[in-house]
């Protein structure tokens, strides 16, 4: 993991990953932590809140071909959302 900033809370890191992966925002310990921006492979972006390096509270994750999920995440697994298409039609549901 390559990483830019300093050791002060509150400064925005880059960290670029080894899969390619990039995270742009605060981080605690290491580890993205707070607000931040995650590019994940394939195009896919999440903005949002993270905790020890996991997705946490609320985010969006937007796709490349228009989508986008806005929901809720504790520790890395989604609680609750809707997706909405391009079209702005929207789906979600009571169990993800």
């Amino acid at each position: 993991m390559e990483g830019k900033g300093t050791s002060l809370e509150g400064i925005e890191y880059i960290l670029k990953e080894l899969n390619g992966e990039t995270y742009k925002g605060a981080k605690k310990n290491g580890r993205p932590h707070g607000q931040g921006t995650k590019e994940l492979e394939g195009g896919i972006v999440y903005k949002g809140t993270f905790e020890d390096g996991f997705f946490h509270g609320n985010g969006t994750m937007e796709f490349p071909d228009g989508g986008k999920f806005v929901g809720i995440w504790s520790k890395g697994k989604l609680c609750q959302g809707k997706y909405f298409f391009k079209d702005k039609l929207e789906y979600s549901s009571k169990e993800w």
